[in-house]
């Protein structure tokens, strides 16, 4: 199924408590704020949700509580991947896989973290694929072609 994001998505911010634990209350304010003013799909985690400084168990609580409250209003997006171990990143997106979102955002620098070229790119994509149930196309990702080949299946 393809699902197309488009209106407004905003790159969701995560509030924090003084201690810097996830502020659920302020959550819940923002996720209405975010409706309230017009939004059509939230992307719960990601790299302006500060993801890098979230657990994995952080994360895949703060995708949940977002498919939660949006209950159904608007789409809810989410990555979430931030580790450079293949084996480390196909646990974190199939977790918030898991969440109930409507789409799972791969960030593609973690897919080849040592810049060691395009068949590395596309050999940890090919990785990540597997574990789709249906196998996303290229045109799920928009690059400009002066960066990269096209991807050929």
């Amino acid at each position: 199924m393809k699902i197309k994001a488009q209106g407004i998505v905003p790159v969701m911010l995560t509030p924090f408590t003084p201690d810097n634990r996830i502020d659920w209350e302020g959550l819940e304010r923002l996720v209405e704020w975010y409706i309230a003013n017009g939004a059509d799909t939230l992307f719960a985690v990601c790299q302006s949700s500060e993801m890098q400084k979230l657990s994995l168990e952080e994360r895949v609580e703060l995708s949940k509580k977002v498919v939660s409250l949006a209950a159904g209003r608007v789409r809810v997006i989410s990555s979430g991947h931030i580790s450079e171990s293949r084996d480390d990143q196909r646990a974190e997106l199939v977790a918030m896989a898991e969440t109930g979102i409507d789409a799972l955002v791969l960030v593609s620098n973690r897919l080849d973290a040592g810049n060691a070229g395009t068949e590395a790119f596309r050999s940890a994509l090919d990785g990540i694929f597997e574990l789709a149930p249906q196998r996303p196309g290229p045109r799920s990702v928009r690059m400009p072609s002066s960066l990269s080949p096209p991807l050929e299946r």
